[in-house]
C-alpha cells in the first residue's frame, strides 16, 4: 500500500508573465516552472498553459485558448522543470480580463497526494479590436414611402471594443428581408470619423431617395456601421 504522504506532487513553481496588460497581435511570454514537491518521483506527463476567462481550467471551462502544451519526462522529487513560453494572441481574443494558467500534469496522468495545487494563474488584460455597434437608428417617414420619394435616417454608433477605431464607412441598404447580402440596394454612404474606445458617437442624419423603379410592398432600410454589425428598422 503506497501512503499518500509518499507520492509525487506536481505544481506549477514561480508561474508570472512577463507583463498583465496586452492588445490582440501582442505576444504574452511567460516564466515559471514545475516543481514535484511530494515524496517521490514523478512519471511521464503532460502539463499545459492556458489563457481563460476564469481562474481555473476545467474540461467544461469555455472562452479557454491553449497556449502551449509540454510534455514532461520524470520528475525526481524536489526538481523543477521549465514551463516557460510565449503565444502570439491572434484577434478572435475578446477584450477584457483574462487569465495565464499553468495546469501540472494536465491530464492526471499521476498519481498525486494533493490534487488541488496543479494550477496556478496570472490575471491580465487583453484590448481587443475595435468594435463598432450601430447603435441606434430611426426613420422618418417610416411607412408610406413611395419611389422616388426621400426618407431621413437618424442613427448613431458606438465602439465597445478595445481599441480605438480609426476613420470607417456606414452604409444604408434596401432589402426585401432582414438579411442583408450583396444583392441588396446601396442607398447611400456616409464617411464616419474615428471613434474611441468605448465611446457612444454623435447622432447623425442622412437623407436619402428610394429609387424609382422600387416595386410596391414591404422593405427593410438596413444600416452596416462597419460590416459585420447591423440594426434594422
Amino acid at each position: 500500500v503506497t501512503s499518500s504522504s509518499s507520492k509525487p506532487d506536481l505544481t506549477p513553481y514561480l508561474f508570472k508573465t512577463t507583463k498583465t496588460a496586452y492588445k490582440v497581435g501582442d505576444t504574452i511570454s511567460w516564466t515559471g516552472s514545475e516543481r514535484n514537491i511530494g515524496n517521490s518521483t514523478a512519471g511521464a506527463h503532460t502539463t499545459r498553459v492556458y489563457l481563460c476567462k476564469t481562474t481555473y481550467y476545467t474540461t467544461s471551462s469555455g472562452n479557454c485558448y491553449l497556449m502551449k502544451s509540454l510534455s514532461k519526462s520524470v520528475l525526481a522529487k524536489n526538481a523543477t522543470t521549465s514551463i516557460a513560453g510565449s503565444w502570439k494572441i491572434p484577434t478572435y481574443v475578446g477584450n477584457g480580463t483574462w487569465y495565464a494558467i499553468a495546469s501540472s500534469d494536465h491530464n492526471k496522468q499521476v498519481s498525486e497526494s494533493i490534487e488541488t495545487n496543479n494550477q496556478r494563474y496570472i490575471k491580465v488584460t487583453v484590448a481587443g479590436l475595435a468594435d463598432l455597434q450601430a447603435y441606434s437608428l430611426s426613420l422618418s417617414p417610416s411607412s408610406g414611402l413611395k419611389p422616388g420619394s426621400t426618407v431621413t435616417a437618424t442613427f448613431r454608433d458606438r465602439n465597445i471594443g478595445g481599441l480605438d477605431a480609426p476613420k470607417y464607412t456606414s452604409r444604408f441598404y434596401l432589402s426585401t428581408n432582414a438579411t442583408l447580402s450583396s444583392a441588396d440596394t446601396t442607398l447611400t454612404t456616409v464617411a464616419m470619423p474615428a471613434l474611441a474606445k468605448g465611446a457612444l458617437g454623435a447622432s447623425k442624419k442622412v437623407s436619402m431617395l428610394i429609387p424609382k423603379l422600387t416595386k410596391p410592398g414591404t422593405y427593410y432600410l438596413g444600416y452596416y456601421a462597419n460590416y459585420p454589425s447591423a440594426t434594422f428598422t
